[in-house]
This record gives C-alpha cells, sequence and structure tokens, in this order.
C-alpha cells in the first residue's frame, strides 16, 4: 500500500517508514496506493503536504526536511494531513456540486474559501480526537 519514491533515499525512508506505519490504522480505506516523495527544500516550515486523488484511489505525501529533523509534531502533523485524505470523497462532490450549479466567479471563490477553512478545523479537530484515541487506549 505505501511505496516510497526513487527520490526517498534509504536513511530517509529508515525514519519515515516506523513513523508511517505507527498511524497506518488512520489511512482511509478508499486509497489503494499511498506514494511518498521526498522534497530537500526548506523553503518555508513546511513539514510534510498530503495531495489525496479520490478520484483515482491514491494519495501522495511529500515529506520535507522538518519532518526529520527532530520535528517534535510530527506525529500530529501527519495524522492532520491524513484527515484530510479521509476527507477528500466529501470535498470532492462539493466540489461537484459547485461546479454545476454556481455560476458565478465570485460565489464559487467564496464557497471554495469557506470550504477549505472548515476543512482545517476539522481536519486539526479529527487529529486532536485521534491522538486523544490512541492515548486512552495506552493507558
Amino acid at each position: 500500500m505505501i511505496e516510497y519514491a526513487s527520490c526517498v533515499s534509504e536513511p530517509i525512508r529508515n525514519i519515515v517508514e516506523p513513523r508511517f506505519s505507527s498511524v497506518a490504522y488512520l489511512f482511509p480505506g478508499w486509497c489503494e496506493k499511498i506514494v511518498v516523495y521526498w522534497d530537500k527544500s526548506e523553503a518555508d516550515e513546511t513539514i510534510l503536504t498530503c495531495h489525496p486523488k479520490y478520484e483515482y484511489r491514491t494519495m501522495s505525501i511529500t515529506i520535507h526536511p522538518l519532518f526529520i529533523e527532530g520535528d517534535l509534531h510530527w506525529r500530529e502533523d501527519l495524522i492532520h494531513e491524513i484527515q484530510h485524505a479521509l476527507l477528500r470523497p466529501y470535498i470532492a462532490k462539493v466540489d461537484r456540486i459547485v461546479e454545476k450549479f454556481v455560476k458565478d466567479d465570485l460565489m464559487t471563490e467564496f464557497i471554495n474559501d469557506e470550504l477549505a477553512d472548515a476543512e482545517e478545523a476539522v481536519c486539526e479537530d479529527l487529529a486532536i480526537f485521534a491522538e486523544k484515541l490512541k492515548h486512552d487506549a495506552d493507558v
């Protein structure tokens, strides 16, 4: 299910693989293939990014140096990104509805901005909830 692109070196993979395995239970059931990429650029404070493609049943995750370099919140950030993938079927459906029925560009932009803000809030709450469940199970 998880594949590592050729740009992910062995030392990087040795760090990343156990981290991904620790949250594998959260990966969405619709996703048949996850490809992990490495981006060595440090242009900003990005830790990792997730690009779910529901229509193709795939997801790519790009990791950045901050994910490797001892970031204490890597687990929370990874879970947050996985939550975006969990929401992707819903977001894809809403996108299709907006595309079909909303003909005004300004209204489309407004709806998309509002949905993006709501998606971020829900992903953050789901990530916190997932961590609490894990903590409770460990206790």
